[in-house]
């Protein structure tokens, strides 16, 4: 991508951006129940706006109910096994990924506006991580907080409500294509993080004229 001097902000998903991908704990927990690989994550996108984890990222039902629930969705799909509750832990388990916090202390030192959309849930866990995370940006969207969950394009005009700035001065990075296109189809700049995450770094300092990849946090 070409250096493009537009560019006054970044958004960032959080998991399988700043976070390990919460997919690769899925994955993991589907090898050990022995059952199809892909197979919850298939569920999750075939109950649509309507299935649990929809409603729990929407802020519509506690995790308790999200576990009983999403137990319950797999037990009609014939995943037996599944504890919903033990899904759950799982996919909260993640680390943080620090070349990426660099990144972030870079582009703030350079004066970019930084903003995070994420799909997430209201949890009672110590908030003291969260706090110092989300202190590397200037706004963090929650879609429990919001009511609004990605790909819904209602969710980044809100952030482009919180820069007062115009989709073509902003990039946005995520790890799920779908994501990706609802901010593009608003015209706002898009950058996919794959498995290897440098590449996307290395794209989004292209675009910036930095280099975000290398060294020490």
């Amino acid at each position: 991508m070409k250096h493009n001097p537009e560019i006054k902000a970044v958004l960032f998903d959080l998991g399988g951006v700043i976070f390990d991908s919460p997919l690769q704990k899925i994955r993991e927990y589907e090898k050990q129940l022995g059952i199809s690989p892909y197979a919850l994550g298939k569920l999750i996108i075939a109950s649509g706006k309507s299935g649990a984890f929809a409603k729990l990222e929407r802020g519509e039902i506690d995790v308790n109910t999200f576990a009983e629930d999403f137990q319950n969705e797999c037990r009609n799909a014939g995943l037996d096994n599944v504890d919903g509750m033990t899904f759950f832990k799982r996919i909260t388990g993640v680390d943080v990924r620090l070349h990426w916090l660099r990144a972030l202390t870079i582009l703030r030192d350079h004066g970019y506006q930084l903003g995070a959309i994420t799909n997430n849930w209201e949890t009672q866990d110590d908030p003291s991580l969260k706090e110092v995370l989300f202190d590397h940006f200037d706004f963090v969207i929650e879609s429990y907080k919001v009511g609004i969950r990605k790909p819904d394009t209602a969710i980044y005009q809100l952030a482009l409500e919180q820069l007062q700035l115009l989709p073509q001065q902003c990039v946005f990075l995520d790890d799920l294509g779908i994501n990706l296109k609802s901010a593009k189809n608003l015209g706002i700049h898009t950058i996919k993080v794959s498995k290897n995450d440098r590449e996307a770094l290395e794209m989004l300092g292209d675009i910036l004229g930095l280099v975000l990849v290398g060294g020490k946090l």
